[in-house]
Parts: structure tokens; C-alpha cells; sequence
């Protein structure tokens, strides 16, 4: 899916989106008790992936890398 998204795959970015999107508000949800906070987190946080997308490793676990960067951003 990564080398899809870094070839400018609109659907694979969008299922990486649906993929990961609820995992991660119901986390960010959860340590800010503020669901429009948390939409804009999970927002930035996914606009930061897709700049970093150059240098993201693809031998790390996806998900747990989202969560590392939402847990510095909340």
C-alpha cells in the first residue's frame, strides 16, 4: 500500500485513510475528551505522513507509527 501512496495512488491513499482513520481518532478521542480536537489531530497527523512519506521506512509496523506520532501530538 506505502509504495502505492508514494506513487500518487488516490484509492491507495484513501484506504490507507479508512484503514487507520477510526483506530486512531478512537485513541486520540480518548486522551483528549474532544471529538472536533481530536478529528483535527488525526487530520494533521495523517498530512504529516504523507509529507515524511519519502523517508517512512517500510520495514515499520504502519499503524504502531501512527499511533507514536498521535501520541506526541495529544
Amino acid at each position: 500500500m506505502i509504495r502505492q501512496v508514494r506513487g500518487g495512488d488516490a484509492q491507495a491513499w484513501h484506504g490507507l485513510i479508512e484503514r487507520f482513520e477510526g483506530r486512531l481518532l478512537a485513541f486520540v478521542d480518548s486522551r483528549l475528551h474532544d471529538r472536533a480536537a481530536a478529528e483535527d489531530t488525526v487530520q494533521e497527523t495523517f498530512i504529516g505522513f504523507l509529507t515524511s512519506l519519502p523517508h517512512y521506512d517500510e520495514g515499520r509496523d504502519l499503524e504502531a507509527y501512527l499511533l507514536m506520532n498521535e501520541e506526541k501530538r495529544s
